[in-house]
């Protein structure tokens, strides 16, 4: 679980961030049984505020978020809150099945495709509150 405050305010590549209480947290729990593991994330925020040029407007955001909750999208800029990736790890026997045991929890996502910052045009991304968790079965399952 990740818990912060963000007090000041973010500036960089035409875009402007500023949040209080960001809560991100991913869970993985192993039971015996059918259903063998559940990993889970989840984040939520006391206030969130992004803008700039290269959106246009502000945003604002307060509350828990739902799962890969997209909150602004262009062609060049995409805000995702409470971003939820789950990945698979190989089974541990040839017979097993394949299963996603690893979560990875964004509290905010930002993701820039060819967009323009002085002159040029950038793509990359920004995360805020990174959590992740893994579940790892037993070897003998």
């Amino acid at each position: 679980m990740l818990t912060g405050n963000l007090s000041s305010t973010l500036s960089l590549l035409g875009l402007s961030a500023s949040a209080t209480l960001i809560h991100s947290e991913s869970d993985a729990s192993y039971v015996l049984g059918p259903d063998r593991g559940s990993p889970s994330g989840d984040a939520s925020f006391g206030s969130l505020t992004i803008g700039g040029t290269l959106i246009g407007k502000t945003l604002t955001f307060t509350g828990h978020a739902t799962a890969n909750a997209v909150l602004y999208h262009s062609s060049t800029v995409t805000i995702t809150l409470d971003r939820q990736v789950l990945s698979d790890f190989l089974p541990p026997s040839a017979g097993a099945a394949v299963q996603s045991n690893r979560i990875t929890t964004d509290a905010v996502s930002i993701f820039l495709h060819d967009a323009p910052v002085f002159g040029k045009t950038i793509s990359g991304s920004i995360t805020l509150g990174e959590t992740s968790a893994s579940l790892f079965p037993l070897l003998h399952a």
